[in-house]
């Protein structure tokens, strides 16, 4: 058998482990907890050190200034990060998918598990973010956390390895890391 390992380092590495193409992720939390900071990074980190084609779906934020400041404050924007409001019928062009938030998009478990199995297809991989609930859990059934390699939870500012098949144990402040 052979895999496509992405050469993750750094911070990145220590947070996901040796991840093959594609892989699956969900990450949560509450409301300004810095979910859709470490994603942003995250995009940034594939599209401009491992030159990768991103795509984030900004469901929940839509084309807002906040969203653009985020962008902004995070010096994110690049030609390898496309952005929209809606999950295309068509991804074969895209090596990540963010989907901000799975939630607000009303994907179910059995639509995840769709969009793994065409990420498969297509050697897609997903970020699927959800919001959390009062208690801090992700809003949605047990079962999305099973159809995922890495989960992650961000609790103000700080990301926490919920699960991760790839072996990363690693933590990141968010709202501390901008390079």
């Amino acid at each position: 058998m052979e895999f496509q390992l992405l050469p993750f380092s750094g911070v990145w590495a220590d947070i996901f482990g040796k991840v093959s193409q594609p892989f699956f992720t969900m990450v949560f939390g509450m409301p300004g907890s810095g979910k859709s900071t470490f994603d942003i990074l995250f995009a940034k980190y594939l599209a401009t050190d491992l030159n990768l084609k991103v795509l984030y779906v900004a469901s929940e934020e839509g084309f807002t200034y906040t969203l653009r400041e985020k962008f902004d404050r995070l010096n994110a924007f690049s030609e390898n990060i496309d952005i929209a409001y809606k999950l295309p019928s068509n991804f074969k062009d895209y090596d990540f998918i963010f989907i901000d938030s799975v939630n607000e998009l009303g994907i179910n478990p059995e639509e995840v598990a769709k969009l793994i199995l065409k990420g498969r297809q297509y050697q897609t991989s997903f970020v699927f973010i959800y919001r959390a609930t009062k208690d801090g859990k992700y809003k949605g059934l047990s079962e999305n956390e099973h159809l995922v390699d890495v989960s992650i939870k961000v609790e103000n500012g700080l990301t926490f390895n919920q699960k991760n098949r790839f072996g990363g144990k690693g933590r990141m402040n968010v709202f501390e890391y901008f390079s």
